[in-house]
């Protein structure tokens, strides 16, 4: 692996210890104690979660905005799945897209 092929690899994990050390200061100004109680951390983890899938909406809502594609719910039966972290959106294991 070169220097190059390094770069994302450490930018995700700065950005990670970053968030990390923001958690932990708002912990301690809460007076909450690290390790978290289940509820918390398990609350933590709904966030991020629900974040990463918000994220990945906003991001297909405006690329069907850009490429003149009419932008509109699913239908509630849909069997489309959101896309999985690392996948490209467009990506589906069932050869849909």
């Amino acid at each position: 692996m070169s220097a190059r092929d390094a770069g994302p690899a450490w930018r995700g994990a700065a950005v990670s210890l970053a968030a990390g050390l923001l958690m932990g200061a708002v912990y301690q100004l809460m007076g909450v104690t690290s390790p978290a109680p289940p509820l918390i951390g398990l609350t933590g983890l709904l966030g991020i979660v629900l974040g990463e899938r918000g994220v990945a909406a906003c991001r297909e809502r405006s690329a069907r905005r850009d490429s003149g594609h009419p932008v509109t719910p699913a239908a509630p039966n849909s069997t489309r799945r959101p896309p999985r972290p690392g996948e490209h959106p467009q990506e589906s294991h069932d050869g849909r897209q």
